[in-house]
């Protein structure tokens, strides 16, 4: 990442604090332990995603376009539920739906691993989103930290 991508990360931060200020019995640090062993804060819900595979070759009969669910988002990426068997190292363009606050997200994402869960049928995959454009990772920030806010956690 180049500085300037920094900056911007460093600005919705900003923007997110000044949103979401810290309680009266809040500390950095417990803001902090919020944060599990990956490097982003993690969201456990179900939202409405559509996977289009980015693919130069078209096979006849084989879909491109999947209907699936996120089991959890971050800032980083999503965890899905699908029934197409996908590669790690491939990419995918993401058509998101948040539920809770009903926003739209458009994003590529890289797939990191990918298992089987159910026979051949649904399969789980942990996508890597790349170079989200600022709407979107802001749009992102408010859904995620927005839903911390209101749980109170």
């Amino acid at each position: 990442m180049g500085p300037d991508r920094l900056n911007l990360r460093g600005k919705l931060y900003i923007l997110y604090i000044r949103r979401y200020p810290l309680g009266e019995d809040e500390t950095w640090g417990e803001r902090e332990a919020m944060k599990d062993k990956r490097r982003d804060v993690r969201l456990v819900e179900e939202n409405k995603v559509v996977v289009s595979l980015m693919t130069g070759e078209i096979h006849p009969g084989l879909p491109t376009v999947f209907y699936s669910l996120t089991r959890d988002i971050s800032m980083g990426g999503v965890r899905i539920m699908t029934s197409a068997p996908l590669e790690p190292g491939a990419r995918l363009r993401l058509d998101l739906t948040l539920g809770r606050s009903r926003k739209r997200i458009r994003a590529v994402a890289e797939i990191r691993w990918s298992r089987e869960l159910y026979g051949h049928e649904v399969f789980e995959a942990g996508l890597q989103f790349v170079g989200l454009e600022p709407d979107a990772e802001f749009t992102l920030i408010d859904h995620i930290f927005g839903a911390k806010a209101a749980s109170g956690t």
